[in-house]
């Protein structure tokens, strides 16, 4: 009977602490709730919220309907508005003209906004068209109004043999046309170089005009590299 009479005594006892307990969290669930509903607050938004996405081929940027840009990186970002994506260790960008690649550029970041449909490339970047100008610069910006390449902070560059240097490069992919319009240093053989006030190229014809307070030192002779204009 005592045996009976504990267990009753127990079972009861679990019944009235489960109620209790039962009673107090439904009491105090709106309270939860509103704890756990809070907004964050602007400032505690992480900023990389959005999409991800790990090893990109063939991200094509269309303009009018036609595909002007494709690109190869190991990383995108796609902000939560898709206005603006943010590309790392971009492997190659290929602009096409007339669906066909006349240029790629390599560089460690791009981002483009699909607003202005701009790319601001940075880090390291490279440019190779297909009528042999190669462009090497820190910093990039494609201006997608006047389809232009513009590099405000500085380049190397070179159209065939010949090998420059200068603080602005504008290139017009879809005329070929190049303009350096910034004092320009060329160098060609051993110690030879010319400076002027300008510099223009038609890279599909290979041709090259440099303009204004021309300079030039060659070292020619006998055991020296030829120089002829």
């Amino acid at each position: 009977m005592k045996s009976q009479a504990r267990k009753a005594i127990t079972l009861l006892t679990i019944c009235v602490v489960g109620f209790v307990l039962g009673f107090w969290a439904w009491r105090h669930r709106d309270q939860w709730s509103k704890q756990s509903l809070q907004p964050l607050r602007p400032e505690n938004v992480p900023p990389n919220l959005g999409l991800d996405v790990e090893g990109v081929n063939g991200l094509v940027i269309r303009a009018h309907g036609k595909k002007q840009w494709e690109l190869t990186a190991k990383k995108i970002r796609i902000s939560r508005d898709r206005s603006l994506i943010q590309v790392e260790e971009l492997t190659k960008a290929v602009y096409y003209r007339e669906g066909k690649p006349i240029l790629t550029l390599a560089a460690k970041h791009l981002r483009f906004n699909s607003e202005s449909r701009n790319l601001e490339i940075s880090g390291g970047v490279s440019i190779q068209t297909i009528h042999s100008l190669n462009i090497t610069t820190s910093y990039v910006r494609w201006i997608a109004a006047e389809k232009k390449i513009l590099c405000p902070r500085g380049a190397s560059a070179s159209v065939k043999g010949l090998v420059f240097k200068t603080s602005l490069v504008i290139f017009f992919p879809e005329t070929n046309r190049l303009d350096c319009p910034r004092s320009v240093r060329a160098v060609f053989g051993r110690g030879g170089f010319m400076q002027a006030d300008r510099l223009t190229a038609d890279v599909a014809t290979e041709t090259v005009d440099l303009i204004g307070n021309i300079f030039c030192r060659a070292r020619v002779g006998r055991l020296k590299m030829p120089f002829s204009l």
